[in-house]
């Protein structure tokens, strides 16, 4: 999370629509903030972004994503 944003739940991406702790698109934030029981939640809003991230991360593992787990962000632990 730190070095996706910062550690900022405020940031935001100038060159796409990367937002919050985790830096969602669009795109993903509409079906993981769903999926996390977080639907029509901010990607601003902390809580709905890390419980969305983590949803995320499972469902990479469960169907075995090729990036990995962490496959969807730039920064990887």
């Amino acid at each position: 999370m730190y070095c996706e944003s910062g550690g900022n739940p405020d940031a935001k991406n100038p060159y796409s629509t990367a937002t919050g702790l985790f830096q969602f698109l669009r795109g993903t934030w509409a079906i993981a903030s769903v999926r996390a029981g977080f639907g029509g939640y901010s990607r601003l809003d902390p809580e709905a972004n890390i419980a969305s991230a983590a949803w995320l991360v499972k469902y990479s593992i469960r169907t075995q994503h090729p990036g990995g787990a962490w496959g969807h962000w730039s920064c990887k632990p």
